[in-house]
């Protein structure tokens, strides 16, 4: 594995997109000096080795072919949000989205791909009370 180029996504993108998505679930941003909980962010994107594929048979001993095309790269984007209680700095909540992602797409592209991600975590929240 190898790092990848620094996203194409801006904080200012990144905070919006988390924005809309908890004023979704009912969430209404305030200053700081009245925030009943504290939201971060944390991205990471690197290049990894896949193997297999749809065209490639598994298998191993005489038979399988072990072509090279049987190898591929693909970029992994991750977005992880984690919420934090004011008062202690706590953490309360995290949740981590990921997926393969094309690192050249469209801007257009990579903000879908961001507001589905969001999307995908504040469902999750608040988690089920545990009775």
């Amino acid at each position: 594995m190898s790092e990848a180029p620094i996203d194409n996504l801006t904080d200012r993108q990144i905070k919006a997109a988390l924005d809309a998505g908890l004023a979704r679930k009912g969430f209404t941003k305030v200053d700081i000096d009245r925030a009943d909980l504290f939201i971060g962010y944390q991205t990471t994107g690197q290049f990894q080795q896949q193997f297999g594929g749809r065209d490639s048979p598994y298998g191993v001993g005489p038979g399988w072919n072990g072509r090279s095309d049987s190898i591929r790269t693909v970029y992994k984007g991750e977005l992880a949000i984690e919420m934090y209680d004011p008062a202690n700095q706590h953490l309360i909540w995290r949740g981590v989205a990921s997926k393969s992602l094309d690192p050249k797409a469209p801007s257009e592209k990579r903000q879908k791909n961001l507001d589905k991600a969001v999307s995908k975590l504040v469902k999750d929240y608040p988690p089920p009370a545990n009775n």
